[in-house]
């Protein structure tokens, strides 16, 4: 079949990996991000190993909804149900997905913003 994006297929692999046929495994989440480095891998390597987990999202790692969380602090509150987020357990669980060959983002709820954010509310973005 044909493809129908700008991708290049090199070695059995597209580049730019678009559309479920370039998925690389099952599709999880990952929601915790205020546990312990170590935990965090593990659930990563189990979800992978038990479950063939390749695709990752993380869920409720962001700050706010109208800004990317400020990656210079070490932890911040999720607006989601205030949950704690830290930086160092996020890059432990994104360094664990790459070990598995995987792939991770952020969700985020594209049509939300901060409340009296009206900048961008107006569309002024």
């Amino acid at each position: 079949s044909r493809i129908k994006c700008l991708t290049q297929l090199r070695d059995d692999h597209a580049v730019c990996e678009c559309g479920d046929k370039f998925m690389r495994g099952n599709y999880g989440s990952l929601t915790e991000f205020w546990i312990d480095e170590g935990l965090i891998r593990k659930r990563v390597q189990e979800m992978s190993n038990n479950f063939g987990i390749k695709e990752f999202q993380f869920e409720y790692a962001f700050e706010g909804f109208s800004n990317p969380p400020n990656v210079s602090n070490d932890e911040w509150k999720c607006k989601m149900q205030n949950r704690p987020v830290y930086l160092a357990t996020l890059k432990a669980a994104v360094e664990e997905v790459r070990s598995v060959e995987g792939r991770s983002w952020f969700a985020v709820h594209a049509a939300a913003v901060d409340r009296g954010d009206m900048e961008l509310i107006a569309g002024q973005w």
